[in-house]
Protein backbone atom coordinates (compact mmCIF):
# COMPACT_ATOMS: atom_id res chain seq x y z
CA UNK A 1 0.00 0.00 0.00
CA UNK A 2 1.06 3.32 -0.92
CA UNK A 3 0.77 6.29 1.08
CA UNK A 4 -1.83 7.57 -0.50
CA UNK A 5 -3.87 4.41 -0.29
CA UNK A 6 -3.03 4.46 3.62
CA UNK A 7 -4.41 8.03 4.00
CA UNK A 8 -7.72 7.42 1.65
CA UNK A 9 -8.27 4.38 4.25
CA UNK A 10 -8.07 6.61 7.04
CA UNK A 11 -10.21 9.07 5.12
CA UNK A 12 -13.01 6.72 4.29
CA UNK A 13 -13.75 4.72 7.72
CA UNK A 14 -12.44 7.10 10.37
CA UNK A 15 -15.87 8.25 10.12
CA UNK A 16 -17.45 5.16 11.54
CA UNK A 17 -14.65 3.12 13.65
CA UNK A 18 -15.84 -0.20 14.49
CA UNK A 19 -13.32 -3.25 15.80
CA UNK A 20 -12.87 -4.61 12.22
CA UNK A 21 -11.61 -1.44 11.01
CA UNK A 22 -9.35 -1.32 13.61
CA UNK A 23 -7.99 -4.72 12.85
CA UNK A 24 -8.33 -3.95 9.11
CA UNK A 25 -5.73 -0.47 10.20
CA UNK A 26 -3.59 -2.35 12.32
CA UNK A 27 -2.90 -5.33 9.56
CA UNK A 28 -2.22 -2.47 6.75
CA UNK A 29 0.44 -0.84 9.25
CA UNK A 30 1.97 -3.91 10.07
CA UNK A 31 1.89 -4.57 6.28
CA UNK A 32 3.68 -1.09 5.20
CA UNK A 33 6.27 -1.57 7.80
CA UNK A 34 7.41 -4.04 6.23
CA UNK A 35 7.59 -3.41 2.35
CA UNK A 36 6.99 0.23 2.16
CA UNK A 37 5.97 2.77 4.26
CA UNK A 38 8.21 2.34 6.90
CA UNK A 39 11.00 0.06 5.26
CA UNK A 40 13.68 -1.36 7.86
CA UNK A 41 11.94 0.26 11.27
CA UNK A 42 12.31 -1.69 14.21
CA UNK A 43 9.09 -3.25 16.00
CA UNK A 44 8.99 -0.27 18.39
CA UNK A 45 8.86 2.35 15.76
CA UNK A 46 5.69 0.32 14.38
CA UNK A 47 3.98 -0.36 17.40
CA UNK A 48 4.26 3.44 18.14
CA UNK A 49 2.53 3.92 14.41
CA UNK A 50 -0.10 1.67 14.75
CA UNK A 51 -0.75 3.32 18.15
CA UNK A 52 -0.80 6.95 16.88
CA UNK A 53 -2.55 5.81 14.05
CA UNK A 54 -5.33 4.46 15.87
CA UNK A 55 -5.40 7.50 18.11
CA UNK A 56 -6.26 9.88 15.59
CA UNK A 57 -8.69 8.18 13.96
CA UNK A 58 -10.55 7.11 16.90
CA UNK A 59 -10.16 11.23 17.81
CA UNK A 60 -11.02 11.85 14.10
CA UNK A 61 -14.34 10.21 14.65
CA UNK A 62 -15.40 11.32 17.66
CA UNK A 63 -15.18 14.63 16.57
CA UNK A 64 -17.39 14.13 13.09
CA UNK A 65 -20.06 12.54 15.59
CA UNK A 66 -23.23 13.92 17.41
CA UNK A 67 -23.35 11.28 19.86
CA UNK A 68 -19.71 9.83 20.82
CA UNK A 69 -19.53 6.16 21.27
CA UNK A 70 -17.89 4.92 24.61
CA UNK A 71 -13.78 4.17 24.13
CA UNK A 72 -13.41 0.98 22.26
CA UNK A 73 -10.27 -1.18 22.54
CA UNK A 74 -8.89 -3.30 19.98
CA UNK A 75 -8.82 -6.28 22.19
CA UNK A 76 -12.22 -8.35 21.95
CA UNK A 77 -11.74 -9.30 25.48
CA UNK A 78 -11.25 -5.69 26.48
CA UNK A 79 -14.68 -5.82 23.82
CA UNK A 80 -16.55 -8.32 26.27
CA UNK A 81 -15.38 -6.37 29.62
CA UNK A 82 -17.37 -2.96 28.06
CA UNK A 83 -20.33 -4.94 27.45
CA UNK A 84 -20.49 -6.39 30.39
CA UNK A 85 -20.09 -3.18 32.45
CA UNK A 86 -22.98 -1.81 30.60
CA UNK A 87 -25.46 -0.48 32.88
CA UNK A 88 -29.11 -2.50 33.15
CA UNK A 89 -31.87 -1.51 31.24
CA UNK A 90 -34.21 0.53 33.23
CA UNK A 91 -36.84 -2.22 32.20
CA UNK A 92 -34.93 -4.75 33.54
CA UNK A 93 -36.58 -5.61 37.47
CA UNK A 94 -34.17 -5.13 40.47
CA UNK A 95 -33.71 -7.55 42.98
CA UNK A 96 -33.36 -5.24 45.73
CA UNK A 97 -35.99 -2.83 44.33
CA UNK A 98 -38.33 -5.73 44.57
CA UNK A 99 -37.02 -6.69 48.05
CA UNK A 100 -37.96 -3.20 49.08
CA UNK A 101 -41.35 -3.87 47.42
CA UNK A 102 -42.12 -6.84 49.67
CA UNK A 103 -41.02 -5.28 52.59
CA UNK A 104 -43.35 -2.34 52.19
CA UNK A 105 -46.20 -4.55 51.99
CA UNK A 106 -45.40 -6.58 54.80
CA UNK A 107 -45.23 -3.10 56.78
CA UNK A 108 -48.58 -2.24 55.42
CA UNK A 109 -50.12 -5.13 56.11
CA UNK A 110 -49.00 -4.52 60.01
CA UNK A 111 -50.41 -1.22 59.94
CA UNK A 112 -53.65 -2.77 59.09
CA UNK A 113 -53.21 -5.21 61.75
CA UNK A 114 -52.71 -2.68 64.31
CA UNK A 115 -55.26 -0.42 63.50
CA UNK A 116 -57.81 -2.84 63.25
CA UNK A 117 -59.41 -3.73 66.94
CA UNK A 118 -60.94 -6.63 66.10
CA UNK A 119 -57.94 -8.14 64.47
CA UNK A 120 -55.07 -6.94 67.24
CA UNK A 121 -57.71 -7.80 70.34
CA UNK A 122 -59.50 -10.49 69.57
CA UNK A 123 -58.98 -13.08 71.94
CA UNK A 124 -57.92 -16.61 69.96
CA UNK A 125 -60.90 -19.29 70.68
CA UNK A 126 -59.78 -22.79 71.99
CA UNK A 127 -62.08 -25.39 70.76
CA UNK A 128 -61.16 -27.65 74.02
CA UNK A 129 -62.09 -23.99 76.21
CA UNK A 130 -65.25 -25.74 77.47
CA UNK A 131 -63.80 -28.81 78.25
CA UNK A 132 -61.29 -27.19 80.32
CA UNK A 133 -63.72 -25.37 81.91
CA UNK A 134 -64.58 -26.40 85.85
CA UNK A 135 -67.78 -28.68 85.73
CA UNK A 136 -70.75 -26.77 87.73
CA UNK A 137 -71.96 -29.35 90.19
CA UNK A 138 -75.28 -30.70 89.67
CA UNK A 139 -77.96 -29.36 92.32
CA UNK A 140 -78.49 -30.71 95.07
CA UNK A 141 -81.81 -32.59 94.83
CA UNK A 142 -84.57 -30.97 97.12
CA UNK A 143 -86.50 -33.39 99.26
CA UNK A 144 -90.47 -33.06 99.21
CA UNK A 145 -91.86 -31.10 101.48
CA UNK A 146 -94.05 -32.49 103.86
CA UNK A 147 -97.24 -30.83 104.02
CA UNK A 148 -98.42 -29.37 107.36
CA UNK A 149 -100.92 -31.58 109.78
CA UNK A 150 -104.41 -30.01 109.43
CA UNK A 151 -105.31 -29.87 113.13
CA UNK A 152 -108.17 -31.22 114.76
CA UNK A 153 -111.41 -29.66 114.87
CA UNK A 154 -114.14 -30.48 116.86
CA UNK A 155 -117.94 -30.21 116.58
CA UNK A 156 -120.59 -30.69 119.53
CA UNK A 157 -124.10 -31.85 118.91
CA UNK A 158 -126.64 -32.31 121.68
CA UNK A 159 -129.15 -35.23 122.12
CA UNK A 160 -132.24 -36.17 124.31
CA UNK A 161 -132.14 -37.79 127.23
CA UNK A 162 -132.98 -41.86 126.38
CA UNK A 163 -131.45 -41.72 122.82
CA UNK A 164 -128.73 -42.98 121.50
CA UNK A 165 -125.74 -40.64 120.73
CA UNK A 166 -125.33 -39.90 117.33
CA UNK A 167 -122.92 -38.14 115.69
CA UNK A 168 -124.91 -35.71 113.14
CA UNK A 169 -124.84 -34.38 109.82
CA UNK A 170 -126.48 -30.81 110.32
CA UNK A 171 -124.99 -27.68 111.71
CA UNK A 172 -122.93 -28.49 115.08
CA UNK A 173 -124.59 -26.33 118.15
CA UNK A 174 -120.61 -25.72 118.67
CA UNK A 175 -117.33 -25.87 116.70
CA UNK A 176 -113.53 -25.47 117.33
CA UNK A 177 -110.42 -26.06 116.27
CA UNK A 178 -107.49 -27.25 118.26
CA UNK A 179 -103.76 -28.82 117.61
CA UNK A 180 -103.01 -31.90 117.06
CA UNK A 181 -103.98 -33.48 120.10
CA UNK A 182 -107.50 -32.97 122.19
CA UNK A 183 -106.97 -31.78 125.83
CA UNK A 184 -110.46 -31.67 127.06
CA UNK A 185 -111.71 -32.12 130.66
CA UNK A 186 -114.92 -29.83 131.19
CA UNK A 187 -115.56 -31.51 134.75
CA UNK A 188 -119.28 -30.53 134.96
CA UNK A 189 -119.34 -27.74 132.65
CA UNK A 190 -120.43 -27.16 129.41
CA UNK A 191 -118.39 -27.21 125.89
CA UNK A 192 -119.43 -24.06 124.58
CA UNK A 193 -121.92 -22.29 123.02
CA UNK A 194 -125.56 -24.18 123.05
CA UNK A 195 -124.21 -27.50 124.05
CA UNK A 196 -125.20 -28.67 127.53
CA UNK A 197 -123.43 -30.19 130.58
CA UNK A 198 -124.72 -33.25 129.85
CA UNK A 199 -125.79 -35.50 127.04
CA UNK A 200 -124.24 -34.45 124.11
CA UNK A 201 -121.65 -35.81 121.53
CA UNK A 202 -118.46 -34.86 119.53
CA UNK A 203 -116.63 -35.42 116.67
CA UNK A 204 -113.11 -34.75 116.06
CA UNK A 205 -111.10 -34.93 113.00
CA UNK A 206 -107.57 -33.93 111.80
CA UNK A 207 -105.11 -34.84 108.86
CA UNK A 208 -101.37 -35.59 109.99
CA UNK A 209 -98.61 -36.59 107.90
CA UNK A 210 -97.00 -39.74 109.50
CA UNK A 211 -94.07 -41.87 109.00
CA UNK A 212 -94.67 -45.45 107.83
CA UNK A 213 -94.19 -47.13 110.93
CA UNK A 214 -96.66 -48.45 113.98
CA UNK A 215 -98.73 -45.78 115.66
CA UNK A 216 -100.72 -45.45 118.93
CA UNK A 217 -103.22 -42.91 120.18
CA UNK A 218 -103.35 -43.11 124.07
CA UNK A 219 -106.48 -41.70 125.17
CA UNK A 220 -107.94 -40.36 128.45
CA UNK A 221 -112.53 -40.43 127.96
CA UNK A 222 -115.45 -40.52 130.03
CA UNK A 223 -117.75 -41.81 129.05
CA UNK A 224 -117.65 -43.10 125.68
CA UNK A 225 -115.60 -43.07 122.44
CA UNK A 226 -114.27 -45.39 119.18
CA UNK A 227 -111.47 -44.13 116.54
CA UNK A 228 -111.54 -44.19 112.74
CA UNK A 229 -108.36 -44.02 110.63
CA UNK A 230 -108.47 -43.54 106.84
CA UNK A 231 -112.09 -44.37 107.40
CA UNK A 232 -111.57 -47.91 108.74
CA UNK A 233 -112.60 -48.38 112.73
CA UNK A 234 -109.65 -49.62 115.18
CA UNK A 235 -111.01 -49.18 118.50
CA UNK A 236 -114.59 -49.21 120.04
CA UNK A 237 -116.15 -48.29 123.60
CA UNK A 238 -119.42 -46.97 122.71
CA UNK A 239 -120.35 -47.08 126.40
CA UNK A 240 -120.05 -45.45 129.91
CA UNK A 241 -117.12 -45.02 131.56
CA UNK A 242 -116.04 -47.63 133.71
CA UNK A 243 -112.24 -46.70 134.39
CA UNK A 244 -110.98 -48.11 131.30
CA UNK A 245 -107.68 -47.08 129.70
CA UNK A 246 -108.06 -46.36 126.25
CA UNK A 247 -105.21 -47.14 123.34
CA UNK A 248 -105.84 -47.42 119.52
CA UNK A 249 -103.51 -49.01 117.26
CA UNK A 250 -103.03 -48.30 113.93
CA UNK A 251 -100.01 -48.36 110.91
CA UNK A 252 -98.91 -46.03 108.29
CA UNK A 253 -97.45 -47.32 104.81
CA UNK A 254 -96.08 -45.77 102.04
CA UNK A 255 -98.27 -42.89 101.99
CA UNK A 256 -97.84 -40.44 104.97
CA UNK A 257 -101.08 -38.55 104.52
CA UNK A 258 -103.28 -40.36 107.59
CA UNK A 259 -107.05 -38.94 108.87
CA UNK A 260 -108.11 -39.71 111.87
CA UNK A 261 -111.36 -39.38 113.33
CA UNK A 262 -112.64 -39.90 117.22
CA UNK A 263 -115.82 -39.76 118.54
CA UNK A 264 -116.96 -39.04 121.71
CA UNK A 265 -120.14 -39.24 123.73
CA UNK A 266 -120.90 -37.52 127.49
CA UNK A 267 -124.18 -38.93 129.12
CA UNK A 268 -123.74 -37.62 132.90
CA UNK A 269 -121.08 -36.86 135.11
CA UNK A 270 -117.27 -35.47 134.57
CA UNK A 271 -116.60 -34.91 131.15
CA UNK A 272 -113.19 -35.59 129.76
CA UNK A 273 -111.89 -35.79 126.10
CA UNK A 274 -108.06 -36.09 125.64
CA UNK A 275 -106.06 -38.07 123.11
CA UNK A 276 -102.54 -38.31 121.79
CA UNK A 277 -100.86 -39.65 118.78
CA UNK A 278 -97.47 -41.31 119.03
CA UNK A 279 -95.19 -43.93 117.40
CA UNK A 280 -95.53 -47.45 118.83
Amino acid sequence: MDREAFFALLTDEAAAPDPKFIRKLRKQVIKASGGGILPGSPNMIVAGVITAATAGVIGFALLQSDNPAPLITSDTSDQADVETQTPQSSNQPNANSAAEDVDDENTDSNDVAEDDPQTADEPTQDSNASDNDPQTPDPTPTPPTTPSNIPFTVKFWNYAKGATPVVQDDTPDYQVTVGDRLDFDWGIESPGGAVGEDLFVAQAVATQYLDPGDYVINMNINDGVRVFVNGVMVYERWQLYGGEIDQAEFSVGSDPETEIVIEYFEEAGEAVFKAEIVAN
